[in-house]
């Protein structure tokens, strides 16, 4: 039993494993054509929109091709240099590694990413390019959510698609066409998943089956039992009485007369005494027990321009390399938010201040680049407003090194 038990906890972390990696290849495409986006002339903005997602994976021969003209020479420069980070080591860092390398690291490397270096320097103030940066940062997570709602319809999707029966599935199969229910490798995980389980449940009733008593041994222990004439037997028999009770019984008529005899000599004395006072009576007060307070514990991403956070990017679970700010429910609209006091978080909070930090904080003093830890002073105070919850009173910090 404790051999399967772990078998399953292995394949249910191996799944979980599957569904939370988000590959670091389309991270780093989707960076560059967002950027492309960004750097092309205005003109040509509308078409490229309308043309290109770049949340959809799109070709980067396709792009360059389509927009190889003079006015587009230096942003597609900017492009194929992003696009060389695919054959760097960066490729094998963590997600969140991944995120700031992308969102900072690249940006400020004048040596090996110089282009990229002379663009971020010319539109690093722009409200609208730390947007930009931001839909950058939120790309894993909108991906992996999106991973998530996949897979939960896979299951009706496979229902509507078997009602349109194929004539021949081995022809859609040289025709190019990806059947249904294998068409991703976290479906065939969670395929042999819940088989296994299943195989797992019906060996471990066979042998709890097993390991029952069968009726007729049941029948013949009862009968050996009403064979033995087994009764109960009282614990208070005469056979089971101590047989110093009768000592101790003497005993204690005797310390009876002595405290008599005690009694008539303190009663002939001048000097009065009281023998047996009476106690008084106590009133103990009954606790009540107070109920609760309402309280919700919420994690956070980064803060939106105005300092205000989307209710679809809350969690009610800590998500590393994405969660920033903790946030305590005090009711359903109301809610006190700090900076989460984690290794990664402060990390991820110090590699952009002016968008992670200072939208939504206060500092005592100021900000330098050796910087190490940020203290809470005071708890900011949220609001719920429409699909926003909006800064009703920032959270005082402090800067330390």
């Amino acid at each position: 039993m404790k051999y399967i038990l772990t078998f399953l906890l292995l394949i249910t972390i191996g799944r979980l494993e599957a569904q939370s990696s988000v590959d670091n290849q389309e991270y780093i495409e989707f960076t560059g054509c967002k950027i492309l986006e960004y750097a092309i002339p205005d003109s040509l903005t509308g078409e490229f929109r309308e043309k290109y997602d770049c949340a959809s994976h799109p070709a980067s021969a396709d792009l360059m091709k389509h927009f190889s003209t003079k006015t587009t020479e230096r942003a597609l420069e900017i492009y194929k240099e992003i696009l060389s980070v695919r054959n760097s080591p960066a490729m094998s860092l963590s997600t969140s590694n991944l995120s700031a390398f992308l969102t900072v690291e690249m940006f400020n490397d004048s040596i090996k990413y110089s282009k990229v270096n002379t663009f971020f320097k010319k539109h690093k103030g722009d409200a609208q390019f730390h947007s930009l940066l931001k839909e950058i940062l939120d790309f894993p997570q909108l991906k992996q959510d999106a991973m998530n709602d996949g897979e939960s319809s896979t299951g009706s999707k496979m229902l509507d698609e078997g009602e349109e029966e194929r004539a021949n599935p081995a022809d859609d199969a040289r025709a190019g066409v990806e059947l249904p229910g294998f068409g991703r490798l976290t479906y065939q995980i969670d395929v042999f998943a819940w088989l296994f389980t299943l195989a797992c449940l019906i060996i471990l009733w066979q042998v709890l089956k097993n390991m029952s008593p069968s009726n007729r041994t049941k029948d013949y222990i009862h009968q050996k039992i009403r064979a033995a004439g087994l009764r109960k037997e009282s614990p208070l028999t005469a056979d089971r009485v101590d047989p110093r009770f009768d000592e101790l019984k003497q005993n204690i008529n005797q310390l009876n007369d002595s405290l008599k005899q005690l009694a008539g000599k303190v009663a002939s004395t001048t000097v009065p005494m009281e023998i047996n006072p009476v106690l008084e009576e106590r009133v103990y007060p009954i606790a009540v027990e107070e109920k609760a307070p309402y309280q919700e514990l919420c994690f956070l991403p980064t803060p939106n321009g105005d300092g205000s956070f989307n209710v679809s990017t809350i969690s009610n679970t800590y998500r590393e390399g994405a969660s920033i700010y903790r946030m305590t429910k005090i009711s359903t609209t109301r809610g006190k938010f700090e900076i989460e006091q984690d290794d990664i978080s402060i990390r991820l909070a110090l590699q952009y201040v002016e968008l992670r930090v200072e939208p939504c904080c206060e500092a005592e003093n100021g900000y330098t680049a050796d910087i190490k830890q940020i203290r809470l002073i005071e708890p900011g105070e949220l609001e719920l407003q429409g699909d926003k919850w909006v800064i009703v009173k920032k959270s005082k910090i402090r800067y330390e090194y």
